[in-house]
């Protein structure tokens, strides 16, 4: 169909109404934003005016506003000094054995050294470098907890604000962390930089020590923030042991830590669980519907419930993820946090930047440039006619290294699935609060 070489997609989408799945379609033009409901006729008449066949006024209009791209951006980095994100991984050291842990192999007693974070802050942190004056500097746990390594993320979080502070720079701090340290010279750091923390938490006591494990002290942690008024998230991971409680998680964050305001639900990535494809689809299709239920509820109680495909729809891209600024333990910059150590797969083919003996940075621009534009969704041909691609933008590259290609289908056709219903939430949403309407009702108006 022509409409899809254009980034305008017919999706059918009867079935959501009781109909044929071709009695109603949802028209998404993800490059420019819009998405409206039609019945075949319309939709026929847009691919005949689009291959010039027959030009129908009120067709033609409604294709203009379609294929208007103008106030809806691709978000593209092409150069290092586009990142206005940087994450830093301090150690490799780890206090967890996380079952479904993607870094395990990578583990040891390595440690960024302090001049190797400085000459990275100085290079990230430079007005010279970038002309954004918003930047953001993550602590994460690519490899191991940060908080092991406290010492040196508190003196840079407090060099990089010295550095930003005299180049006009406004400076973000995030942590992402699995919450087992915590105490008071944290929080007082975390409130006077206002870092905003990221913890990695299963929720159910079960289910976190089954996973994970020290449950009370997270929640002891989680308390501590929310005593001190500090902001933080939570990110579950969804395996096959959680996988139907995605409603109970929801209201056990809702009651016990009321000051939580966003949670993540993301299903976890592991090929050892997910070789058959059978099996992934069966899994994915308890998620989505479970996700979906889980986020009426959080909305029912003011709370915002995302994952992946929920968040991919905020932009349009070319590619999963722009890569990363992502400094490793070893001194090292790599295009993706799930692959910093040498003991890892692809670690060397993931591999662009290094801080050497005079900590200098230094970055082999050629290759970043091969690592950005590969697995771009235009490169592969299951992704050319998808309406999903603008948003998900063909995956995550460390994922799809790790699973087999009818694996890769079956997660594929579930974002697809997953997504169709998304837009249709949002349109419904609109819809409804300007014309005071549901979608339904409007199916059933025009057809009945």
């Amino acid at each position: 169909m022509i409409l899809t070489e254009h980034a305008i997609y017919p999706i059918a989408t009867g079935v959501h109404f009781g109909r044929q799945p071709e009695d109603v379609y949802l028209i998404y033009a993800p490059l420019s934003g819009q998405m409206l409901l039609a019945d075949a006729q319309t939709v026929y008449k847009m691919n005949r005016t689009m291959e010039g066949e027959k030009k129908e006024e009120e067709v033609d209009e409604l294709l203009t506003e379609l294929l208007d791209t103008s106030d809806n951006p691709l978000e593209t980095i092409h150069h290092l000094e586009d990142y206005q994100v940087m994450y830093v991984l301090p150690g490799f050291l780890c206090n967890f054995s996380c079952s479904y842990c993607f870094s395990a192999r990578g583990r040891s007693g390595k440690e960024l050294s302090w001049p190797q974070l400085k000459a990275a802050l100085d290079y990230f942190v430079d007005s010279c470098r970038s002309q954004k004056k918003e930047l953001k500097i993550t602590f994460v746990g690519g490899g191991g907890e940060p908080m092991l390594s406290w010492r040196l993320v508190k003196s840079g979080i407090e060099y990089a604000s010295e550095l930003a502070g005299r180049q006009g720079i406004t400076l973000y701090f995030g942590l992402i962390t699995n919450g087992s340290v915590m105490n008071e010279e944290i929080l007082r750091t975390f409130s006077t930089y206002h870092v905003r923390p990221r913890l990695s938490f299963e929720i159910l006591e079960e289910i976190q020590n089954k996973q994970r494990g020290a449950y009370r002290k997270v929640c002891q942690t989680l308390d501590a923030l929310s005593d001190r008024e500090i902001p933080c998230e939570v990110r579950s991971m969804i395996t096959p042991a959680n996988v139907d409680r995605l409603g109970e998680m929801v209201l056990e964050m809702v009651h016990r830590f009321p000051a939580v305001t966003t949670y993540y639900f993301d299903p976890i990535t592991d090929a050892r669980i997910f070789s058959d494809p059978e099996y992934t689809r069966r899994f994915y299709h308890r998620y989505n519907e479970a996700f979906l239920q889980a986020r009426t509820i959080a909305k029912t109680y003011q709370k915002e419930l995302k994952n992946a495909t929920s968040r991919s729809l905020e932009t349009t891209v070319e590619r999963y993820c722009n890569g990363e600024l992502c400094l490793t333990p070893e001194g090292m910059f790599s295009i993706c946090m799930e692959v910093s150590s040498p003991e890892e797969k692809h670690y060397e083919e993931f591999i662009y930047g290094w801080i050497d003996e005079n900590h200098t940075v230094r970055m082999d621009r050629e290759k970043f440039r091969r690592l950005k534009e590969k697995e771009m969704a235009q490169q592969n041909p299951d992704c050319l006619h998808c309406f999903a691609r603008w948003n998900c933008g063909g995956g995550c590259m460390a994922s799809n290294n790790q699973y087999s290609y009818e694996v890769q289908q079956v997660i594929c056709d579930a974002t697809r699935s997953l997504t169709h219903r998304l837009l249709l939430e949002r349109l419904n949403e609109e819809y409804l609060s300007q014309s005071g309407i549901t979608l339904e009702e409007l199916v059933n108006n025009y057809m009945d």
